[in-house]
C-alpha cells in the first residue's frame, strides 16, 4: 500500500516552502517510527500509562489532518500541472484550513483557476448531513468564483461516487476530480 508513488516525492518541481512542509512531514513520520519501535503499549496497561502513550502519539502526529490536506494539495497541483501552466502556484503558501478558496492562481496565459479540496470519507452511503453541508459550501464558493476553470478535488473514491449523485450539485460547471487517479466528472 505505501509502495506506490508518494505525492511528496514526485518529479514535479516543488517550491522551497513545499519542500519544507514535505520535510516536516517526513521528520514527523521518522519520529513516529522511532516512538512506535521504542515504545509499546501493554494491552493490560494502567489507564495512566495508556493515556501517556496515546498523548505522546498524538503529540508526535500533530495535526495530521493538515498534513493530509497539504499532500492532497500537492496531488491537485500535480493534476493541474498536466492541464495548465502552474508555476505561480505554491501548495504550501496558504495555511491548511485557512478561509477562502483552497487553490487560486492564474495560468501563464491569464486563465484564472479555482479549486476546493476535500479529503472527506463518507460516514455512510452518500454523505452525512454535516459532510454534505461542508461540500455544498465549497461548491457555492466555486460557483461564485469568477474563475475560468473550477475544480472540486476529492481524495476518496466513495466521496467521488457520492458527489456525482447529488442532484443539486449538477449543472454548475465544476469539474470533480478523484485524486490521485485523475478520474473526472463535470457537475
Amino acid at each position: 500500500m505505501c509502495k506506490r508513488r508518494s505525492p511528496i516525492n514526485h518529479a514535479m518541481k516543488l517550491s522551497q516552502t513545499e519542500h519544507g512542509y514535505s520535510a516536516t512531514i517526513h521528520a514527523k513520520l521518522q519520529e513516529l517510527r522511532t516512538f512506535l519501535t521504542d515504545t509499546a503499549l501493554d494491552p493490560a496497561a494502567h489507564a495512566t500509562d495508556a493515556y501517556l502513550f496515546l498523548s505522546k502519539l498524538k503529540s508526535v502526529l500533530g495535526n495530521l489532518n493538515n498534513d493530509i490536506s497539504f499532500v492532497a494539495t500537492l496531488m491537485a497541483k500535480e493534476y493541474l500541472s498536466r492541464k495548465f501552466y502552474v508555476s505561480a502556484f505554491d501548495a504550501a503558501a496558504k495555511a491548511q484550513g485557512a478561509s477562502g478558496i483552497d487553490i487560486e492562481f492564474r495560468t501563464q496565459d491569464g486563465k484564472r483557476i479555482a479549486a476546493e479540496i476535500k479529503t472527506t470519507f463518507p460516514y455512510q452511503p452518500g454523505f452525512g448531513a454535516k459532510q454534505r453541508e461542508m461540500i455544498s459550501k465549497d461548491i457555492e464558493k466555486l460557483k461564485k468564483s469568477n474563475a475560468d476553470a473550477k475544480f472540486l478535488f476529492l481524495t476518496e473514491r466513495l466521496s467521488f461516487e457520492a458527489a456525482r449523485k447529488v442532484r443539486n450539485w449538477t449543472g454548475c460547471g465544476i469539474r470533480v476530480v478523484l485524486l490521485p487517479a485523475g478520474d473526472e466528472q463535470l457537475l
